[in-house]
């Protein structure tokens, strides 16, 4: 269900009188928090805001606003763009046991100019009922150039700037795969993973060059974005899960400091996929994820020992393959059955006809740029 609250708010603020000295150490990696009354709003607030902020939403949201409902309220890091916020909430999407907010960028580039962006969604409690709240902040992507394909050479990236999961993270993680894998085949999924070791090295962040612990990837099998032990998933050999530690002598191949943005400085490893061992009319959901290991207590969060990205990709076995979306299982099972109508304008099961020169697929040149990371400057 897809919410439509009037009360969606994203407002900016930048130093001075607005924000407390260490606000960037707070809000970096985003500052969030689900608010049930003015004690716990003015708590949430002390910590990057100052007196004449803190009244102002100690106004708008009082006893009688937390009678019946609660505050989803996020501070988020804005590192460029003029005086405005860059961001707008996007949609806001209750599902059983989890509440999805996506924050869509509207802008990119602009002064390098170090800003808050206090994002307010406003739910009924009984709404609410206690569910895990996802903040999803979707990167701007310049689409003017994109233009329609074949189902044939169909793709997704998924983890790039229009889908991008928790972007504001320094750990980047891109997937990009085919929507469709035949039976008899195994689905490839080229993993793009980076961090920004060098640009914390400097800045005393975490994680960086000399933090205590490791980066990581896994892939597993998930169900409402946790994970599940499900043998019938095969990756890369492996039963239900597939894990990938570094060590600190591979932390220069995935430091993209300064290169966030060029998919080709990206490390890259490709996941092998085997579906053969679940029935037609299946479905489910495969997390990836990338980011530090921390040994001992994570500095970032003192309940997980892990700080990273994670992208869920999910899928429906048909009885000639299985189809690949990024959008949720409807969206897998469209993606099988427009390729298997394709297949049957074709006249061949497998695929186009023999001399059908259109279905030969031709090698992608990737399209990169490359970006700078704005250094702090709060002033």
């Amino acid at each position: 269900e897809i919410l439509n609250y009037n009360e969606k708010t994203v407002d900016w603020y930048h130093g001075g009188n607005e924000l407390e000295e260490n606000y960037w150490n707070i809000v970096y990696n985003n500052y969030s928090a689900v608010i049930s009354d003015t004690d716990e709003l003015k708590e949430y607030l002390e910590i990057v805001y100052r007196e004449e902020v803190i009244s102002k939403y100690l106004e708008k949201y009082d006893d009688i606003y937390f009678k019946n409902n609660v505050l989803l309220i996020n501070s988020i890091y804005q590192p460029f763009g003029s005086e405005k916020p860059i961001y707008v909430i996007d949609s806001v999407t209750c599902l059983d046991k989890a509440i999805d907010i996506n924050i869509k960028t509207i802008e990119n580039g602009g002064d390098d100019m170090i800003s808050v962006c206090l994002a307010q969604v406003a739910i009924p409690k009984d709404e609410y009922n206690n569910k895990a709240v996802n903040w999803n902040i979707m990167e701007y992507r310049d689409t003017s150039d994109i233009v329609n394909i074949d189902i044939d050479n169909s793709e997704y990236l998924i983890g790039n700037e229009d889908v991008s999961s928790a972007a504001s993270t320094t750990q980047k993680l891109v997937l990009n795969c085919n929507s469709f894998c035949a039976n008899g085949e195994t689905l490839k999924v080229d993993m793009a993973m980076g961090d920004m070791y060098t640009y914390f090295q400097a800045h005393n962040g975490y994680p960086n060059y000399d933090s205590a612990g490791n980066p990581e990837y896994a892939v597993f099998t998930s169900e409402n974005l946790k994970k599940i032990d499900d043998e019938r998933l095969i990756i890369n050999g492996e039963k239900s899960e597939y894990t990938k530690s570094f060590s600190k002598e591979d932390m220069e191949s995935l430091d993209i400091t300064g290169k966030d943005g060029d998919y080709a400085a990206y490390y890259h490893e490709s996941a092998e996929i085997d579906f053969s061992n679940y029935e037609a009319g299946s479905t489910g959901s495969i997390t990836f994820r990338f980011g530090w290991k921390a040994d001992g207590e994570n500095p970032l969060n003192a309940s997980s020992d892990f700080i990273g990205m994670h992208q869920t990709m999910y899928f429906y076995i048909g009885e000639n393959g299985t189809g690949i979306s990024h959008n949720g299982i409807e969206e897998a099972q469209k993606a099988y059955e427009d390729k298997c109508e394709q297949n049957r304008k074709n006249g061949k099961k497998g695929g186009a006809p023999k001399g059908n020169q259109n279905a030969r697929k031709q090698p992608k040149q990737p399209k990169t740029t490359e970006t700078t990371l704005p250094h702090p400057n709060p002033n």
